[in-house]
């Protein structure tokens, strides 16, 4: 099944296949979601590395070239009632009901950034290529020498990385550049403020 997401069509993830005591003995350890509270929440995701499945060593060598524990990062948000998690992946910028994301990997940690925004300025980068290069390669170059050789301003948001979608989508500065462990911590800055703010408006 599918619905529409302003437009844009949105496919339920396929079911998890549960494998054997290995997997059975991981989900036991796994950390659940905490609840989202509204659109633009942000979910930092830990994925496991796994010596026996190569497929789950990027996880490792994105966290390497990141320097930070989280190797991904999506955004969660209601659009037209539906609750549905948009990030970047391979494939590009998708959307996945919310339901179905949180089924797709068992195994992996999650922390929830409570961070808002509103639906559209997710959607627009729906459909988004996904940008390789700059994570893996103009990151890596500017974390070895301190300098940004990849596009930036208006140029750069033709394809996205997880990070950068959701520094874009919340307005970081130089969001084309921002390093992920940088990312957390100004994602995490940002919500620090707005409980700030939100906690003097309940005082006044």
């Amino acid at each position: 099944s599918q619905y529409s997401v302003l437009g844009k069509k949105c496919h339920p993830s396929e079911p998890v296949r549960h494998g054997g005591k290995r997997q059975q003995k991981t989900m036991l350890l796994t950390q659940p979601v905490p609840t989202m509270r509204r659109t633009g929440n942000v979910i930092l995701v830990h994925n496991p590395v796994v010596w026996w499945k190569p497929a789950t060593w990027l996880f490792g060598i994105i966290r390497l070239v990141a320097g930070t524990r989280w190797n991904h990062c999506a955004l969660f948000a209601v659009v037209e009632g539906h609750p549905v998690v948009i990030e970047a992946l391979g494939r590009g910028v998708v959307a996945t009901a919310y339901g179905d994301w949180l089924r797709r990997s068992p195994d992996r940690v999650t922390h929830v950034v409570d961070v808002a925004c509103t639906a559209p300025e997710i959607v627009a980068f729906l459909g988004k290529k996904y940008d390789r290069k700059s994570l893996l390669w103009y990151c890596l170059r500017q974390r070895v020498n301190g300098k940004w050789k990849g596009l930036s301003g208006d140029a750069a948001d033709d394809a996205l990385y997880c990070f950068e979608l959701a520094a874009l989508v919340h307005g970081l500065p130089e969001w084309h550049r921002v390093m992920p462990d940088r990312f957390v911590a100004h994602i995490r800055a940002k919500e620090a403020a707005e409980n700030a703010r939100e906690n003097h408006k309940n005082i006044t």
